[in-house]
């Protein structure tokens, strides 16, 4: 998002189809970056120059004015590869398309355009499918608490299993180490017929 107010925009277009000069012109602009005067930058795509400056003015909330020269054809064409940057002071490459500005504006081909207009009509495109302000919920929670405990209590303490055989989708088999346990105890407890066998249902059967 652009950063500070009364600061160049630059276009840094690169050209069709020229591989090369697209790294090139990459290169030039990293040098830009590592001498510390660019504050933002936006790789265009599908939405061209327009979309660019409209979401790099979302963020903070500042401005832009387009130059006299900045028309319909730059702002809405498809340009990949090329670079919308703020950048602290103008420099000798690529095209000034206008400035940031304190007023929350876009003022581009004689239109002048609220940022918070922009920014609602952005915003209600998915919002009944993806809201992001949740509705005030006037009723109260209700209080839960419990300062009694039941007096009852299980007859067996521990719980002694002779085994216990688990069975999951795809497994089988259970019978046979079930009829193993009933004949080899595997405690000194009284032999019993039951053997516990966890069970997992399969949802998808």
């Amino acid at each position: 998002e652009f950063k500070e107010t009364d600061h160049p925009v630059y276009l840094f277009k690169a050209p069709a189809g020229d591989y090369a000069g697209t790294r090139q012109l990459w290169a030039k602009f990293r040098r830009l970056v590592l001498d510390g005067k660019v504050k933002a930058a936006w790789a265009l795509s599908s939405g061209g120059v327009a979309e660019g400056l409209m979401k790099m003015a979302f963020g903070n909330g500042i401005g832009f004015t387009g130059e006299e020269s900045l028309n319909a054809e730059t702002l809405f064409s498809q340009s990949y590869g090329s670079i919308v940057a703020e950048l602290t002071e103008e420099v000798s490459f690529g095209a000034k398309i206008g400035e940031t500005t304190a007023e929350p504006v876009i003022a581009v081909c004689g239109q002048r355009i609220p940022l918070a207009e922009l920014t609602k009509v952005w915003e209600s495109t998915l919002e009944e499918v993806y809201p992001t302000r949740a509705k005030a919920e006037e009723e109260q929670a209700p209080v839960l608490s419990c300062t009694t405990r039941p007096a009852s209590a299980p007859a067996t303490k521990v719980a002694r299993p002779k085994a216990v055989i688990p069975v999951f989708p795809g497994t089988n088999c259970e019978y046979d180490p079930a009829a193993t346990s009933r004949r080899a105890p595997a405690s000194s407890s009284p032999p019993s017929s039951a053997i516990p066998a966890l069970r997992t249902r399969c949802t998808t059967c």
